[in-house]
């Protein structure tokens, strides 16, 4: 685990909480990389922590590290408390901008988390409280619970720390598992596994936690199982994440059975599209879908007169570009009209 850690101006200047960024730093030990800001974002960090900070660059330090797809906890220290923050209201929609943005919230008191609980929603609050002034808890079990607490975000944001290589490997993973017979495909086939036995455990890790959120760990599991390939033992059910289910309300995915075959697979396609919009999982439903056209005996050219009635037509001719990419879905299952010559 690799963390940056970001000591604020304010944080700096405040000796409670420069005692305790100071604390948690040495506590973490090797695995910290203390962070200014003159310092360009290591890519390769795995979460970063924000102590303190109201001003332009830690919200701009927040917008950097998602978009180069790092997780981010934010420690307010006290500053967004209304009787302590004496800022102006611009800061205040700064930090309230940085909460929401970032991954986690901490808390270093109950008053703190108390306050935060009312003023936000939908976020991942954890109070943790500060050692230099409690006795509580010891020096040693509050870097513990930070640890812990890092690797809860990175696990439960996991589609953050796969890259686009590791990707397109579980992309392989998951036609393997859809399909027997590309076992049938040696070249295929031999780089898959060449690829896949070099992972880390940290990386099975990753592959197996975003299978499982995708909802296509079965199919995951078919494909090892395939090609006789062991993991390291893990059981991801056991592996503790936040609770999604409030972000992923609307998410659900529902199997389409009323109506004739081309009325379920044009439902199937414009609820997918739907589900798109929405930012919800959509491995599972390219798999189902997948399916659906492998056994569906549909209309073709009624599907697409029902998809260009609904203005829906080139998203669905974009869907079948992605699940050719995702799923190995091949020419002869794609709609003629709704084909793309992928790009190579």
């Amino acid at each position: 685990m690799k963390i940056g850690l970001y000591i604020s101006s304010s944080c700096a200047k405040d000796p409670l909480a420069y005692a305790f960024a100071n604390l948690l730093s040495e506590g973490l030990g090797n695995r910290v990389q203390t962070l200014t800001r003159h310092d360009k974002l290591d890519p390769t960090l795995d979460l970063v922590h924000i102590l303190g900070g109201n001003d332009l660059y830690s919200c701009r330090l927040i917008s950097t590290t998602a978009s180069k797809h790092i997780p981010s906890l934010y420690s307010p220290l006290g500053e967004i408390l209304p009787w302590t923050n004496t800022q102006s209201s611009m800061r205040f929609v700064l930090q309230k901008s940085m909460m929401k943005s970032s991954q986690a919230i901490h808390a270093w008191s109950r008053t703190e988390q108390n306050y935060l609980e009312r003023i936000l929603q939908c976020v991942d609050l954890v109070f943790i409280p500060n050692a230099v002034v409690t006795r509580t808890i010891s020096k040693e079990d509050m870097c513990d619970k930070f640890i812990k607490l890092y690797q809860k975000i990175i696990d439960t944001h996991v589609e953050m720390a796969i890259d686009r290589g590791l990707r397109q490997d579980v992309y392989s993973l998951l036609q393997i598992g859809l399909d027997y017979n590309l076992l049938q495909d040696k070249p295929f086939i031999g780089g898959v596994t060449s690829r896949i036995q070099t992972f880390s455990e940290e990386q099975w890790r990753h592959i197996m936690l975003y299978s499982y959120d995708q909802g296509i760990i079965d199919y995951i599991h078919n494909a090892l199982e395939r090609l006789q390939i062991r993991i390291p033992l893990m059981d991801i059910r056991q592996i503790k994440t936040f609770d999604n289910s409030i972000r992923q309300a609307d998410c659900n995915e529902e199997t389409i059975q009323t109506g004739n075959a081309t009325d379920i697979v044009y439902a199937t396609i414009s609820k997918i599209i739907e589900d798109k919009k929405r930012g919800c999982p959509l491995l599972s439903r390219y798999a189902s879908c997948y399916k659906l056209l492998h056994n569906a005996d549909y209309d073709e050219d009624k599907l697409v007169e029902m998809l260009k009635r609904n203005h829906l037509f080139q998203k669905a001719k974009k869907l079948m570009t992605d699940m050719q990419e995702i799923t190995g879905l091949s020419e002869g299952f794609i709609p003629a009209l709704l084909y793309s010559v992928p790009n190579n």
